[in-house]
């Protein structure tokens, strides 16, 4: 592990496994809004949809901030 991997380690620990879209949003600093239109074009790993309301895998949010290839 290096220290990047450490530092989003911490970034995200506290959080449940599966996110709401405003709490993505806080953890990449950017809108509510951003975030919603991300996961729509299928840009954000992890994005999924329970009823109207988009959730997010933390494990493959963390993947992609620490810049690994998202799974298949």
């Amino acid at each position: 592990m290096t220290q990047g991997d450490d530092e989003t380690g911490e970034l995200l620990a506290g959080y449940p496994d599966v996110l709401t879209v405003e709490e993505v949003a806080g953890i990449l600093r950017t809108s509510p809004r951003t975030v919603r239109t991300l996961a729509s074009k299928d840009q954000l790993p992890g994005a999924f949809k329970v009823g109207a309301a988009w959730r997010f895998d933390k494990a493959r949010l963390r993947a992609l901030i620490e810049g690994q290839p998202p799974e298949a």
